[in-house]
Parts: C-alpha cells; structure tokens; sequence
C-alpha cells in the first residue's frame, strides 16, 4: 500500500519568520515605562498614548508584512497529486494540511502550528 504524501514546507513556513528577539521586547518594556513614569511625574496624561503610537508605526506594518509572507509561502505550495499550487490551507490537530483548489484533494505536510506562532517541524 502506498503512503500518502507529506509536502516539505516547515523549513521554508520558519525561515519567514524573524528570531525573537529577548533585547527589542525587553526594550520597548523599558521605553513603556518610562513614558508612564514621565507622564505621571509631569502630570501629562496624554504622554501615556505615545508608547503605544510607536507599537502601531514600527511593529505592526512589520506584523503584517510577516503575514503577508507567509500567506504568500502557503499559497504557493505545490499540491504533490496535480503538481499546481495548493492555494488553500487548514489545520487539523495542529498539523498544516493543504486543500488543492484544482484536484481537490487534501495532503498533510510537515508543519505544527500552535497558536498562531511559528510553525515547527514535526
């Protein structure tokens, strides 16, 4: 009996995403801080937003260009029984498995994924 495929993406799906970083959390935990502590010893209320604002400038357009990469490595995954791009995905188990939009069928690949973090290798 023959197995069934397992698409090889896990390495390509991690190399997306960037290392995490213990200095850049651990300092914009400081630059938080000392925001709020500056407003509060001004009295300047509206000084507490800014650390914030900063999150939304400089990290999110870098979340979503994450997720904009990595839609783009799925999407392009070739689906192992038509040779054409899968194009949809779905999890089952924690596991990555690709839905082919041309064959239909579904495949397995190599992937966990667990809460929206990067996917590991199986």
């Amino acid at each position: 009996m023959k197995a069934d495929p397992v698409v090889r993406c896990a390495d390509d799906l991690r190399a997306v995403y960037p290392k995490p970083s213990f200095w850049l959390g651990l300092a914009f935990i400081a630059v938080f801080l000392v925001f709020q502590l500056i407003a509060e010893w001004l009295d300047w209320q509206w000084l507490r937003v800014v650390p914030f604002v900063l999150f939304l400038i400089f990290v999110l357009p870098v979340v979503m260009r994450l997720q904009r990469d990595y839609q783009r490595v799925i999407n392009a995954l070739e689906c192992p029984h038509c040779g054409q791009a899968a194009g949809k995905t779905f999890t089952k188990q924690g596991i990555l498995h690709l839905r082919c939009q041309h064959c239909g069928k579904e495949t397995r690949t190599d992937s966990l994924v667990l809460y929206q973090g990067p996917p590991t290798k199986i």
